[in-house]
């Protein structure tokens, strides 16, 4: 199982565009995984790039599930606890397809509720869930 990581160089980047590289983002070098803003809601996050399809953003690249675990944990502690109340957030979303098996096994574990899956119609047979977790009330990780 890989360390834990703590995310104590996060990067906000504000220079905005419409590709989805150009939004609004935190990133970490510590981590594959970038956070965005909640579409017109301040206290929500999404998480994207936690690979394992090649339709899903930030494509095919795949993670153990160790690794996956602990940056999706390290993140969840950023916007819990972090760097103080400035960037504390209220919930955490993610959006899978069928095929990220990994993802949604780490997801289910780590305690996000997830979607009835839905059919994708710019990528036949393959399905959609959306995943959310609240984390308002939390004060640590695992707590």
């Amino acid at each position: 199982m890989p360390e834990d990581i703590k995310l104590d160089n996060v990067e906000y980047n504000t220079r905005g565009g419409a590709d989805a590289e150009d939004m609004p983002k935190w990133s970490s070098n510590k981590t594959n995984i970038r956070a965005y803003h909640f579409p017109f809601c301040c206290t929500g996050i999404v998480l994207t790039k936690l690979g394992g399809s090649s339709t899903a953003f930030g494509g095919n690249k795949q993670l153990s599930e160790g690794e996956l675990t602990k940056e999706v944990e390290a993140w969840v502690d950023y916007f819990t606890i972090g760097d103080g109340r400035i960037h504390k957030k209220q919930f955490i979303s993610v959006c899978t397809t069928n095929a990220q098996t990994q993802a949604n096994k780490v997801l289910r574990e780590l305690g996000f509720t997830k979607s009835r899956w839905m059919a994708n119609h710019k990528y036949a047979g393959t399905k959609l869930a959306t995943w959310t977790l609240p984390i308002g009330h939390i004060k640590k990780v695992g707590v």
